[in-house]
């Protein structure tokens, strides 16, 4: 960068390269994320670009996208989180958009003046709250919600539990445990979908029948749940089925003759467990595809009002619920 230009008023593409020192053709390259460049030049331009302000008109550059998604718990969420991220980026790729893509390790990183959008699958109170301050563009939150200026695409997640408490209410059960992943928006409302469907049919489940594996490991959550004695087992844990249908196989427990199941769909994994698990399926490519339409379209009428889309799921009946008949006195 040459020296005594960085407090240099930067209102166009030129301005930015006399500032760094790189040709006019360089910088264009850079900001539209098209062509070879170094690393160096890459690297000062959008530091260059940052630290002055500037950010470049639409004509100027590629419309880009920053995609953040949670790379700590890959090894859990590895279904969900690469078809949620190939739909995302594949949608992005036909409307022809540059995609920046933030891990937790490098999200901090991301600077509002250098993309035009954002969508973000926010795994952590920080990251919500680093979401909660860009405000100068528009946010579309997928599959989670909670923050009332960002816009949200999701399954209607209450729908899913309603769902799973009809499958089994319709089968005769009512004393069923659910086993959700963590404490936070999307499993809070599958929780009291499912809590309310039981409620509107005279049935209450205790608070106690729900259990959440961000706070026990998924043999004590079981072990504490079966011992209340349900007949029915509603797993919203995508990611933790298989785990959790071993242990009870483990424990000798028959599915469905003594606990029928039904699961959040995995499509790995669900369908090939002995027995086929009926689920509830949540359409991820409907949601990628969604996100990104709400997205551009808030890009293009520069429209930073919130939004909400709830995309409802489907019931997919397989062998893991029996209907449950009381035992004769």
């Amino acid at each position: 960068m040459k020296s005594g230009l960085k407090t240099r008023k930067c209102t166009s593409i030129y301005d930015l390269a006399a500032i760094t020192g790189f040709s006019y053709g360089t910088v264009s390259r850079v900001l539209n994320g098209r062509g070879r460049t170094s690393e160096a030049a890459r690297t000062a331009i959008l530091t260059a670009s940052a630290e002055s302000g500037f950010r470049p008109k639409m004509r100027a550059r590629k419309t880009t996208v920053a995609v953040l998604v949670d790379l700590s718990h890959s090894d859990r969420h590895s279904g969900y989180q690469s078809s949620m991220v190939a739909g995302l980026i594949d949608d992005l790729s036909r409307h022809e958009i540059a995609v920046e893509l933030f891990t937790n390790h490098n999200v901090h990183q991301l600077n509002e003046g250098l993309v035009d959008g954002i969508i973000a699958m926010p795994w952590n109170n920080q990251v919500r709250e680093f979401l909660g301050h860009m405000r100068k563009i528009p946010r579309v939150l997928v599959n989670h919600g909670g923050l009332d200026d960002c816009s949200v695409v999701a399954s209607d997640h209450a729908q899913s539990g309603r769902l799973a408490a009809k499958g089994f209410l319709d089968a005769g059960h009512q004393r069923v445990a659910i086993i959700l992943d963590s404490d936070d928006w999307g499993n809070r409302q599958r929780r009291d979908g499912f809590t309310q469907y039981y409620a509107e049919h005279g049935l209450v489940l205790d608070a106690d029948f729900c259990g959440f594996l961000s706070a026990q490991p998924p043999y004590s959550l079981l072990n504490q749940l079966l011992a209340k004695e349900p007949t029915g087992l509603f797993i919203g844990a995508e990611d933790y089925q298989l785990e959790l249908v071993s242990i009870l196989q483990i424990m000798g427990i028959r599915v469905p003759e003594q606990l029928s199941v039904v699961c959040m769909e995995n499509p790995t994994i669900s369908r090939f467990l002995n027995p086929p698990l009926t689920a509830v399926h949540q359409p991820l490519p409907v949601i990628a595809s969604k996100a990104v339409e709400l997205l551009l379209d808030k890009v293009q009428r520069k429209d930073l009002s919130p939004t909400t889309c709830l995309i409802d799921n489907t019931w997919i009946p397989r062998q893991s619920v029996c209907a449950f008949l009381n035992p004769a006195p």
